[in-house]
């Protein structure tokens, strides 16, 4: 998303009320249900990674997936991509059922609820935020995926093929994000008179 977000950069209040309302909706929503995941029921099971009992309604990986494919399918200017990003956030939301980690049913009700934040979060206007904000926004969610994915890469049960998936994705937002932290830096010293004009 983040990827993406450098590219259409207008978009990144909706993301960010798009992701405020999912993180505070799902939780309360796995409380609510409180459901057993297929680990705690079914006795022969090969799970992938942690294994986990609780809370297994809705899946919040599916949310996530289906609410950044909602976001940008609801931009609008991405529509050619629309059946990529389906195909990646079913993808998502089939590899929690196929991990063991959840139930159909948990997926589909994750897929619904990132859409419907995605929804909400469309009527945000497209504002336009100061460059300096974006940038800083952007720095800040860079560097927390990196922190979050040095403590994650730790773990041992992870698949060493998803650290390099994440790492490179991380490595492709780095590739995007640097040079509009220099152009941006140097205009400013440049506007400045710390750069002398040619």
């Amino acid at each position: 998303m983040l990827c993406c977000l450098i590219k259409r950069p207008e978009l990144t209040p909706r993301v960010l009320c798009a992701s405020i309302l999912s993180l505070t909706l799902l939780p309360l929503l796995k409380q609510y249900f409180d459901a057993p995941r297929p680990a705690a029921v079914l006795d022969i099971l090969n799970v992938v990674g942690e294994v986990r009992t609780q809370h297994s309604f809705p899946s919040a990986h599916s949310s996530s997936a289906f609410l950044f494919a909602g976001t940008l399918m609801l931009a609008g200017q991405f529509s050619r991509y629309l059946w990529l990003f389906i195909l990646m956030a079913s993808m998502a939301a089939v590899s929690r059922v196929l991990v063991g980690a959840h139930w159909p049913i948990d997926v589909v009700a994750g897929a619904m609820t990132g859409l419907s934040c995605a929804y909400f979060a469309s009527h945000v206007p497209l504002v336009r935020l100061p460059k300096n904000a974006i940038l800083i926004i952007f720095s800040v969610i860079l560097v927390t995926l990196i922190s979050c994915e040095l403590s994650e890469s730790m773990d041992k049960n992870i698949i060493w093929q998803v650290i390099v998936m994440r790492w490179s994705v991380i490595g492709l937002a780095s590739i995007l994000l640097v040079p509009e932290l220099k152009r941006y830096f140097y205009i400013e010293r440049k506007q400045r008179g710390v750069i002398p004009s040619l």
